[in-house]
């Protein structure tokens, strides 16, 4: 959908940069209003984000990620990287927000790692789709992003919680700024299909391997000086699919073969279903 801007702008460039802004500012997404937790978490949360635990209000936090601030960096000539997190940070912190969620990455990672089998965003290359960014592997050899924010934060007084997405590999060519070699190189971790059909895009949590290098990033997070850590498993659900390092206990400790479930009753998937949960 094409935006219509009537402002009476005598260039493009403005009109661009406004556009830009507006966008950035789109992207900062209200976060957290509507969880609920039981009292222990919401007192061990309360007490991360230095919140009097007997409030009655529920903690707001905002969500950072490229997005939010791209559009700055991608102009001629570009911006200051670190300012730019500054700024984002700021922006949250002034609109009364309590604390940030710093993107970390997802199969790729957001921030200079020290782990040898890790992948910086688009170090394997900078198309994802079809637009080009090339921004984000400036941004990476200039400074990382999640150091900068977290000493900022600091600063501050606000805190600052590092968020990992869990399962989101995407696998295709067109992303491959986006996907790790370690799922690339590993198509016996791909999550399978109930019809069988590798599912590059997700790993399978059941190995062992897959496990360790979510734990290893996750650890690296945390050293890193985040309050927190968000881990998001709502891209690419289930958490577990049909891969053999599942199935194959399943079928011997249970003698049904999950895959061959066909039924519209779903009392019949209960075992199953409880098993993967478990």
């Amino acid at each position: 959908m094409k935006l219509n801007l009537k402002l009476g702008f005598k260039t493009m460039r403005l009109k661009k940069l406004l556009y830009n802004f507006l966008l950035s500012l789109c992207c900062l997404l209200v976060f957290f209003a509507g969880c609920t937790y039981n009292e222990s978490s919401r007192d061990q949360l309360f007490d991360v984000l230095k919140i009097d635990p007997d409030s009655d209000r529920m903690p707001l936090g905002g969500i950072s990620e490229w997005m939010t601030w791209y559009v700055a960096y991608d102009i001629e000539p570009p911006a200051d990287s670190k300012k730019l997190i500054e700024q984002t940070i700021d922006i949250h912190d002034e609109r009364g927000i309590d604390f940030i969620i710093w993107n970390c990455g997802r199969s790729t990672v957001a921030y200079q790692s020290d782990i040898a089998h890790t992948t910086r965003y688009c170090e394997l290359g900078t198309m994802i789709g079809d637009k080009d960014w090339s921004f984000v592997a400036r941004v990476l050899d200039n400074c990382c992003p999640l150091k900068h924010a977290v000493s900022y934060c600091q600063e501050k007084g606000m805190p600052i919680l590092g968020r990992l997405t869990m399962n989101r590999h995407y696998g295709k060519k067109i992303h491959s700024g986006l996907t790790s070699r370690f799922a690339m190189e590993h198509p016996e971790y791909w999550e399978v299909a109930k019809n069988g059909v590798p599912m590059k895009d997700k790993l399978c949590y059941a190995i062992e391997e897959v496990r360790q290098e979510r734990l290893d990033i996750m650890l690296e997070i945390q050293s890193k000086g985040v309050d927190a850590l968000v881990l998001d498993y709502c891209r690419q659900m289930p958490i577990l699919a049909y891969h053999d390092s599942l199935v194959i206990p399943y079928i011997n400790n249970i003698g049904l073969d999950p895959r061959e479930i066909e039924s519209t009753n779903k009392e019949d998937y209960r075992d199953w279903f409880q098993y993967r949960a478990d």
